[in-house]
Parts: C-alpha cells; sequence; structure tokens
C-alpha cells in the first residue's frame, strides 16, 4: 500500500487514533498493517475501513505480548464494497495491529481506502459513527 513496505506484521505503519488514513492495496498478494495504541484515558474502539473500491476485509490483533505471538480478537469481512467496521471495548492500551487485506475472490487491480481508529471513553454500542 501506499505506507511502503508495511505488508507484514513486524513493518506494521505506526497510526494515530481519532485521524482518516489514506491508503491503498495494489492486488490480491498486497496486504497493509497498521499499529495503534489506545489513549490512557480511553478504552473503547471502532476500527472503520471505508471508501473501498473493490471487496477487503480487515482484522485486528492484540500485540502488547509481541509480533510473534500477537493474537487475534475480532476480524470483518463484509461482502462488497461496504465498509469494514470492528468494535471492540475494554482494550488496554495496546498496541494493536490492523490488517487490511483484499478479498481474493473479489479484488482485482489497486483497492483505495480509508482507515480511521476511533476512540472513546464509553462503551460503544453501535458501528455508525
Amino acid at each position: 500500500g501506499d505506507f511502503g513496505t508495511h505488508s507484514d506484521s513486524s513493518t506494521a505503519a505506526n497510526i494515530q487514533t481519532d485521524i482518516d488514513v489514506a491508503s491503498s492495496i495494489a492486488d490480491t498478494s498486497d496486504a497493509d498493517y497498521f499499529k495503534f495504541r489506545m489513549p490512557s484515558n480511553k478504552n473503547n474502539a471502532v476500527i472503520r475501513i471505508s471508501g473501498l473500491s473493490t471487496n477487503c476485509n480487515i482484522e485486528i490483533y492484540d500485540a502488547s505480548t509481541g509480533v510473534a505471538t500477537m493474537e487475534l480478537l475480532r476480524e470483518s469481512s463484509v461482502t462488497g464494497t461496504n465498509d469494514e467496521v470492528i468494535v471492540i471495548n475494554n482494550l488496554g492500551v495496546g498496541p494493536y495491529i490492523v490488517k487490511v487485506f483484499p478479498d481474493e475472490a473479489e479484488t482485482v487491480g489497486t483497492t483505495n481506502y480509508t482507515i480511521r481508529v476511533s476512540t472513546s471513553s464509553s462503551e460503544v454500542f453501535s458501528q455508525q459513527p
């Protein structure tokens, strides 16, 4: 993607929370990895991938014990180009890794998208922004 060689978890691009980050995936063999930490005063998050031109999926991992032992927490695999959204509450500071990858069956060519990790001090009950 646009973040250079952030195509595996050990080279994940550090992103800030609560801002839009634009990226892209080149083809079905590409994947983007992003790393974020939760603010100390907020422990609830909504991870949203929007603006997809082809179908992609996302996974979020807890990497607080290290990338080699990171644990899958949630995944989203909505069909088509609808937003991929993960809501996750009661998070520690992290870090966490988000993997964005194409749906092999549907993705052809470059996919541009926006990733945003929105954080909240109150529990999140809905996927709506």
